[in-house]
């Protein structure tokens, strides 16, 4: 079965939401993440176009 992939925007949305102050639980929820998941995608670059949006 094939992984479901989240894309950059909605990468870029959860850590800018992280960054304003939303807690990480609620996030997660939202996106449908696992805990680990959440705290690896934080800690990747992302793109500068979906940073930027």
């Amino acid at each position: 079965m094939k992984r479901k992939r989240k894309s950059d925007e909605q990468i870029a949305f959860a850590q800018r939401r992280a960054e304003n102050g939303t807690l990480v639980d609620e996030i997660r929820r939202k996106l449908g993440l696992s805990e680990a998941t959440f705290y690896g995608l934080k800690s990747t670059e992302r793109p500068r176009s979906a940073l930027a949006t």
